[in-house]
């Protein structure tokens, strides 16, 4: 049982490392996520100040929440008008890659190292084509991308979400139960972006009205966070994809004039905008760190299979960044876009669903669990690690134009 003085000391060093990559992000245009994840590891497998087994129940709240802040946090960020404009891109590239890299990691798998046709569609639905929110949009909003870009990314990173999520869940249940329908599964898939849009437009109109009501009190950032959770809960209930809806709400909080013209209902929350934009930001950097920090104290691998494992996961990426080209190439066609697709398709970065898909399957006898979190950790790492090169480049090539 870890005691209380061991909890502040590790949130302590967690929020300090935090802050200190932060700075040194500014300065290098490096993403500190790695180093992150890097603690974590140090703090956990290797020296074992901390217990693996004390933090895994906690990974799956955290990797929700954590999700909550960054997508509450891009939506207060993003014009409604690029939102709806690449809404159609965005799930054409989205789909084209989860889809592609999907059916080549399993074909791998299941031909190469010879895991059974279901154990590798399981693995490949965790892997395949994720792009993580709490890395992908701050970058790209710290690298001034255009906001057709902004909202092609932030859009992508909350569909994938869904897809993977329900592709996982599929090939769960063919494995538990035996049965598996395809069609169940596109329903599902459009039945939730379906309800997080109906419900998120309709809650998020009247909640705006109620901020808008109350933006003179005391404490208006309590109230807002408290309608962000009870939007989430209310979409979740009704089978929707929660983010979306906490998207949508974002939106009309940074566009209440252009909301205000298209409902013609009368609301300004521009006094307290900023605050509540300030006050956002922070949180969702706060729980960004803890999540990275947290993803390296369960990382668990074998010694013995490291240059295995490590192998294995470089054919992986390979795969992953083949189809992320294509599709970006295939969505940003004759568009200003197309220029940037490189920048767009090294923008890859996995983090918070793989890490809680792997985490929420230890939980059922799956003969390969701990091989697919070590993997699943590797292409985390992997992908983040093309991701700050990239971004290092991009950051050094904004320099040398802007002298």
């Amino acid at each position: 049982m870890i005691s209380e003085v061991s909890v502040f000391l590790t949130i302590s060093i967690i929020l300090l490392v935090g802050f200190a990559g932060h700075i040194f992000f500014e300065k290098t245009k490096i993403p500190s996520f790695l180093f992150l994840v890097l603690m974590g590891f140090i703090m956990g497998p290797v020296l074992h100040i901390v217990d693996r087994a004390d933090f895994i129940p906690l990974m799956g709240v955290l990797s929700t929440f954590t999700l909550i802040m960054v997508t509450f946090y891009s939506g207060l960020n993003l014009n409604i008008v690029d939102i709806v404009s690449q809404s159609g891109r965005a799930l054409l590239q989205s789909l084209t890659y989860i889809l592609t890299s999907v059916v080549l990691i399993a074909l791998i798998g299941i031909v190469f190292i010879g895991w059974r046709p279901i154990e590798a569609f399981i693995f490949s639905s965790m892997t395949g084509g994720e792009i993580t929110a709490a890395v992908v949009v701050p970058l790209a909003f710290a690298l001034g991308f255009s906001n057709e870009v902004k909202s092609l990314l932030t859009l992508e990173s909350a569909i994938s979400t869904v897809v993977t999520i329900v592709l996982f869940f599929m090939f769960l249940n063919q494995w538990l139960l035996g049965s598996m329908n395809i069609y169940s599964a596109a329903a599902n898939i459009a039945g939730n972006f379906s309800v997080g849009i109906i419900f998120g437009l309709i809650f998020s109109l009247g909640f705006l009205r109620v901020i808008h009501h109350y933006r003179d009190k005391e404490y208006t950032y309590v109230l807002t966070m408290g309608l962000v959770l009870l939007l989430y809960t209310i979409v979740d209930w009704f089978g929707g994809n929660g983010e979306l809806g906490v998207l949508i709400f974002g939106l009309f909080l940074s566009n209440d004039k252009a909301v205000s013209r298209i409902f013609g209902t009368p609301v300004d929350i521009s006094m307290i905008f900023p605050r509540l934009n300030q006050i956002q930001s922070e949180l969702s950097f706060l729980f960004e760190t803890f999540f990275f920090v947290f993803l390296g104290l369960v990382f668990t691998t074998n010694s013995i299979f490291i240059l295995r494992d490590l192998a294995y996961s470089l054919v992986f990426l390979s795969i992953l960044l083949t189809t992320r080209f294509m599709a970006v190439t295939l969505a940003t066609k004759d568009t200003s876009m197309y220029r940037e697709r490189l920048e767009i398709t090294i923008m890859c970065a996995q983090g918070i669903v793989p890490a809680s898909l792997s985490i929420y399957l230890l939980r059922y006898d799956l003969a390969l669990n701990n091989l697919f979190m070590s993997l699943i950790t590797y292409i985390i790492i992997l992908t983040n690690i093309v991701t700050t090169i990239g971004v290092w480049r991009i950051s050094k090539k904004k320099l040398r134009i802007s002298i």
